[in-house]
């Protein structure tokens, strides 16, 4: 995810407080957590990388972000404007600086840097 800054402060660009994200179980009732209490702080000039196992909430981080799936509570801030609780105009707009960049799964997975990693480890 890319973030393009529009504030010069020492405020955090992007701050995430105690997000929650639930998708429905299998009955429909039921509600399991895809996402539970993240804290996140990236400040201007950062890049940040989600990595973890399939499963583990990578793609629930970006879509709540983004306003693809609305979060069960929690609280996230972008250039110190509030995105959840607002209209959802008003968030759309607000989320125009965010770029989400897509991993190439192909590229990710080489043989050949997994080997190279392996032998690092090794020594």
């Amino acid at each position: 995810m890319l973030m393009h800054p529009r504030q010069e402060t020492g405020q955090p660009l992007l701050e995430v407080q105690d997000l929650t994200v639930q998708y429905p179980g299998l009955t429909g009732s039921c509600r399991r957590p895809a996402l539970r209490d993240l804290h996140l702080v990236v400040h201007a000039g950062e890049s940040v990388g989600l990595v973890g196992a399939a499963g583990s909430g990578k793609s629930t981080v970006v879509r709540a972000l983004t306003g693809q799936v609305s979060p069960r509570c929690g609280r996230i801030t972008f250039a110190g404007r509030e995105l959840l609780g607002c209209p959802a105009s008003v968030a759309r707009r607000r989320r125009r600086a965010m770029h989400v960049v897509q991993q190439d799964p192909y590229a990710s997975r080489s043989e050949e840097h997994t080997s190279e990693l392996q032998s690092h480890h090794d020594l």
